[in-house]
């Protein structure tokens, strides 16, 4: 099975109406309008205008975030064109099957007019855990096999839930045998995080290696 190379963002501009030019670490750039992928609880909020571009970069994640925690799998930003009609179709299927989140007001988080609440802001971001160095994440629009994200230093990989194995990216050995033993420990909170995400609801924090 084939994985996208990991990319980070290191810049943008905001360029029109819901439309950013983003930098990468490999020198690359894309101009991407995100408006036909607007949809769901995590994102229909960016479909207003001033909430879109309070978009910021977190240098420490090598991503673009959004106030209530919404972001894309730099990697996908990367190869947009090919992942482009993918995020359009799940939007579109995500507006017939129902009212925007934006409108249900899941939890009470949203509001009609797309304002956060601010206590959720730390539940929807990426980052799950945080320990000895070795950050965790878990992106909403990751693909299958159900997997996670480890970063420490210059390092990442992407980890399969089910089996622990290495899908992309390489750990040096002491990170990485660290990462394993904390993910068989939390192995039912991975995938109840990931059913999560799929579902485009907050993710859960799960307790750091002690």
């Amino acid at each position: 099975m084939g994985h996208r190379p990991l990319h980070d963002v290191t810049g943008f501009e905001i360029v029109g109406a819901f439309t950013l030019k983003i930098a990468f670490d490999d020198g690359s750039f894309q101009t991407i309008d995100f408006e036909p992928a607007l949809a769901g609880e995590l994102y229909a909020p960016l479909r207003e205008l001033d909430f879109f571009n309070r978009v910021r970069l977190d240098p420490e994640a090598g991503n673009l975030v959004w106030p209530n925690g919404a972001d894309f799998d730099p990697s996908e930003l990367h190869d947009w064109p090919e992942v482009r009609d993918a995020y359009a179709r799940w939007a579109e299927e995500f507006r017939q099957a129902g009212p925007s989140s934006a409108e249900a007001q899941p939890d009470g988080r949203i509001s009609p007019g797309g304002v956060v609440d601010a206590h959720t802001k730390e539940a929807r971001m990426p980052e799950i855990s945080r320990f000895l160095g070795i950050v965790i994440k878990m992106y909403y629009k990751d693909q299958q096999p159900p997997h996670f994200h480890a970063e420490y230093g210059e390092h990442a990989a992407e980890i399969e839930i089910a089996t622990l194995s290495m899908m992309d990216g390489e750990l040096p050995r002491r990170a990485r045998n660290l990462v394993l033993e904390w993910a068989f420990e939390h192995r039912e909170e991975l995938q109840a995080n990931w059913t999560r995400a799929r579902a485009q609801e907050s993710l859960l924090p799960i307790a750091p290696l002690e």
